[in-house]
């Protein structure tokens, strides 16, 4: 099992058209001043990252089962490219926290916002 289907490389952006739409904040280039606002402000977004996370991830890894079964023994072949994507899906479940710590962060936040 592995990471090996994974390209990884630097991504830099020289010169990069950035529609106004696209833009966060009104303005040009203080669209990171505008996301340290918000985080400054203290928001709570780690039950809707935790959530997005979690369905994510198992809907990775619910896609690459299917796959592996549609193709049958030859998805598990490592001549196809199922075979690897399967096994570079399951990393995603293990990745910035299990399903089960996804599920007590969200579970913790809900009762907390329930509570106060």
């Amino acid at each position: 099992m592995g990471h090996k289907g994974s390209h990884i490389c630097d991504v830099i952006f020289e010169d990069c058209r950035v529609p106004a739409a696209n833009l966060i904040g009104a303005t040009e280039g203080i669209g990171f001043k505008t996301a340290m606002k918000v985080l400054d402000k203290g928001l709570d977004v780690g039950t809707e990252a935790s959530c997005a996370k979690m369905f994510a991830s198992e809907m990775c890894g619910r896609v690459a089962d299917r796959a592996v079964q549609i193709f049958g023994g030859a998805g598990y072949l490592s001549e196809y490219g199922i075979e690897r994507f399967y096994r570079d899906v399951r990393l995603f479940r293990l990745f910035e926290g299990t399903t089960q710590i996804q599920q007590l962060v969200i579970a913790r936040n809900m009762i907390r916002n329930h509570a106060g």
